[in-house]
C-alpha cells in the first residue's frame, strides 16, 4: 500500500481480497480525509486515548462514484436524487434517522459506518485492513455514522502492547458501498503496569507501589538514620548490659566480704552443741499410748529433736547465724583467681535444696568454711537412729530433695564429687539440703583437721564411683555424682551402714558394690506407708545409679521421672506430720465419743 494517507477497498475486500480499488485501474477521486487529533507517538496498554478525524466528500466524488465506477455506488434513477449534486447535497446535509447499528442505516446515511480500527503488526496480520473483525489483538471502537465535512471523535484502548498501527474506517455508497481507510503512523504501545508480572514500568511502576517488580526502595537519608541511630543504642545496651554483669562478675570476684576474720566467729558452748543422737524419751511419760498414738509421738519427736552433743559437725555464730564449721589443713595456702572463681561461684547458688556458702577465714595452713548449719543434722544421723520411725512417703521425700539439690548444682557447671548421706543436712521443716559442694581449692582434696577414724573413711568410700577410684587424675563427670545418689537411695531403704556388715578390707577393693535393700512386704502389718509400694521398680532404679559404667547410668530428670511415678502423691515432711496428727485427732474424737 502505497498511499500513506488512505486507501479505498471495494466492500468485498477480505484477507484473500486485499486489492485496492487503485489497484483494479480506480484511484479515489475527490475524498479528503485528515487526522485533526491523531494518535499520540506512543501509549500504554488498556490505557484509552481520544483521536479525531474528519472526511470530507467533493463533488468530483459523486461524479466518479456514479459515473465511473462499474457498479456505481449511487443511483440515478431515485426521483429526488438524480444527479450526483443531488447526492451531494444528501450526504452533506441529511443526519441519519436510525441508530448506526440498525440494519437500516446503509440506505439511511451517506456515510453509515465510521470508527477506528487497532491492530497489532507482526502478530495475526500484515497491515491493518478494515475488513478484519475485532478479537483480542484487534480494537474497533463504538461504530457512529453521519453527514461528510464532520469531525468525529472515538475513545481509543489498545489491549496489547508492541508496535500498532491504527486506522480510520468509512463506509460510503448505497448500493454497491466502498471501504475507505486513513492510515496513522505507527504507535509504540508500552506494557501495562501489572504488580507481579515480573516486569517494572517505570512510567507507573516503582519501589514504593510495586516492589515485586521494581525491587524494595532503598532506604532515605532520614529512614538511614533513624535505623543506624536504633542499631547503635541497641548495640550499646547490649554491651552496657554485659559490661554491668561483668563488671558485678569481677566485683563478686574480687569482693573480700566472704573472707570472715575468725574473731567474728563464736563457737557454740558444749551445752548448746546441736545432736541427733538423743531423742525426747517416750519412756519418761506415764501416760499410756495406743499405736496411733505412738505414731504421731514419733512424729511430733521426729520434728522436735532436741539440741543436745555434736563431736563431728562444729558449730558457731556468725553475725548472728549459725553456721557449720570445716577445718581443712594446707600446706602452704594461696588465694589464687582460680580460688576466687570457685567461690564466685558457690555465691550465686541459691535453692531450697541447697545449704548457703557463709564464708571462710584463710590462714597460710589452714582454711576454715563456714556452711549454712541445718539444726536436725545429717540424713546418716536421722535414717541410724532407730526412734525415729521414717515412713516410705518420708522417704521420697528425702530422696527427691537430694536429687532437687544435685539437680541444682550440675545445672550451674559444677559436681559435687563428695556426695553422701552425711553431707545431705535437714532442716527445720525436715526438708533435705545438700551441703560440703564446690570449693575444692580450699578443701584441698578434703583433707579435714578433724579427719574421720578409719571407719568413717571406709564409710566414704563406698559412695565414690568404680572410676573415681580406679582412674587416676578423672575429671569430675554428673555419673559419679549419680552413682552416689544411687548409694544414699540403698541407704533409705536399708537404714543403714551402705556398706553393711562387710569388713574394711572388703570396702577399700577397687569394685566393691555394697549389698542392695532386701524389700518385702507384711500382709501381717496394716500401714502401708512402712512399705515401698514399688520394691521392684525401686531395687532396678538403684542398679542403674551404681552400674559400673557411668554412660549407662540415669540423669536427674530420669531419677525423678521414676521417683514420681513410685510416689506419685508426694507431699512435704510437714505436710505428712500434720496429716498423722489430723488422723490421729480424728481417732481420738471417735474414741471420745464411743466412751
Amino acid at each position: 500500500m502505497d498511499n500513506n494517507r488512505f486507501h479505498c477497498w471495494p466492500s468485498n475486500a477480505s484477507s484473500t481480497l486485499t486489492e485496492t480499488l487503485a489497484q483494479h485501474g480506480y484511484n479515489c477521486k475527490g475524498i479528503d480525509v485528515n487526522w485533526i487529533q491523531p494518535p499520540p507517538k506512543q501509549v500504554t496498554q488498556d490505557v484509552p486515548f481520544n483521536v479525531t478525524y474528519s472526511i470530507d466528500l467533493s463533488a468530483a466524488f459523486f461524479d466518479w462514484a456514479i459515473y465511473t465506477l462499474p457498479k456505481p455506488l449511487y443511483s440515478l434513477s431515485n426521483r429526488t436524487m438524480n444527479s450526483s449534486h443531488a447526492w451531494h447535497a444528501w450526504c452533506y446535509n441529511h443526519e441519519p434517522t436510525v441508530d448506526a447499528t440498525d440494519p437500516r442505516i446503509e440506505s439511511d446515511t451517506c456515510i453509515w459506518h465510521i470508527n477506528v480500527h487497532a491492530c497489532a503488526l507482526g502478530r495475526s496480520v500484515p497491515y491493518c485492513g478494515p475488513w478484519i473483525p475485532p478479537s483480542g489483538e484487534i480494537y474497533h471502537s463504538l461504530v457512529m455514522a453521519g453527514p461528510a465535512s464532520r469531525i468525529y471523535e472515538s475513545t481509543v484502548i489498545i489491549p496489547v502492547f508492541g508496535v500498532i498501527e491504527i486506522i480510520a474506517h468509512f463506509k460510503i455508497g448505497i448500493e454497491d458501498w466502498i471501504h475507505i481507510a486513513l492510515v496513522s503512523t505507527n504507535i509504540q504501545v508500552s506494557r501495562k503496569a501489572i504488580c507481579g508480572d515480573k516486569y517494572c514500568d517505570l512510567n507507573y511502576e516503582n519501589c514504593s507501589n510495586c516492589p515485586i517488580d521494581c525491587g524494595k526502595c532503598s532506604l532515605r537519608p532520614v529512614h538511614i538514620g533513624f535505623i543506624t541511630t536504633g542499631c547503635v543504642l541497641l548495640v550499646g545496651l547490649f554491651v552496657g548490659v554485659f559490661l554491668y554483669f561483668k563488671i558485678q562478675e569481677q566485683r563478686l570476684l574480687w569482693d573480700p566480704s566472704w573472707i570472715i576474720d575468725i574473731k567474728e566467729v563464736q563457737p557454740l558452748r558444749p551445752q548448746q552443741s546441736i545432736s541427733l543422737t538423743s531423742l525426747n524419751d517416750p519412756k519418761k511419760t506415764s501416760i499410756s499410748r495406743q499405736p496411733s498414738e505412738t505414731n504421731l509421738s514419733a512424729a511430733t519427736n521426729f520434728s522436735t529433736i532436741s539440741i543436745a552433743q555434736q563431736i563431728f559437725c562444729p558449730a558457731g555464730y556468725l553475725r548472728h547465724t549459725c553456721v557449720a564449721i570445716r577445718k581443712y589443713k594446707h600446706k602452704h595456702f594461696q588465694l589464687t583467681r582460680r580460688v576466687r572463681e570457685q567461690v564466685r561461684l558457690v555465691r550465686t547458688f541459691n535453692h531450697n535444696n541447697v545449704c548457703k556458702f557463709m564464708g571462710a577465714s584463710l590462714f597460710p595452713n589452714e582454711v576454715i568454711i563456714y556452711m549454712e548449719y541445718m539444726p536436725k543434722g545429717s540424713l546418716r544421723d536421722v535414717l541410724q537412729n532407730d526412734k525415729i520411725p521414717i515412713t516410705w512417703p518420708f522417704r521420697f521425700s528425702f530422696a527427691i530433695d537430694i536429687l532437687n539439690g544435685l539437680s541444682y548444682i550440675h545445672s550451674r557447671h559444677l559436681i559435687h564429687g563428695r556426695l553422701n548421706s552425711s553431707n545431705c543436712v535437714v532442716d527445720q521443716r525436715l526438708t533435705i539440703k545438700v551441703t560440703d559442694y564446690g570449693l575444692d581449692d580450699l578443701r584441698f582434696h578434703n583433707i579435714s583437721v578433724n579427719s574421720y577414724v578409719q571407719s568413717i573413711e571406709a564409710y566414704k568410700r563406698a559412695y565414690y564411683a568404680p572410676e573415681l577410684i580406679s582412674i587416676n587424675e578423672l575429671k569430675l563427670t554428673p555419673p559419679i555424682d549419680i552413682y552416689a545418689f544411687g548409694i544414699i537411695l540403698n541407704e533409705i531403704a536399708t537404714r543403714a551402714e551402705p556398706f553393711g556388715d562387710d569388713d574394711i578390707e572388703s570396702i577399700m577393693k577397687i569394685g566393691y558394690r555394697p549389698k542392695l535393700a532386701q524389700m518385702t512386704f507384711d500382709v501381717n502389718n496394716e500401714n502401708e506407708e512402712d512399705f515401698c509400694p514399688l520394691p521392684s521398680s525401686y531395687i532396678r532404679l538403684v542398679k542403674r545409679c551404681i552400674i559400673e559404667n557411668p554412660y549407662d547410668r540415669p540423669t536427674c530428670k530420669d531419677i525423678e521421672k521414676h521417683l514420681k511415678k513410685m510416689c506419685p502423691f508426694q507431699m512435704s515432711p510437714i505436710d505428712l506430720i500434720f496429716k498423722k496428727m489430723s488422723l490421729y485427732q480424728t481417732s481420738l474424737e471417735q474414741a471420745v465419743q464411743l466412751r
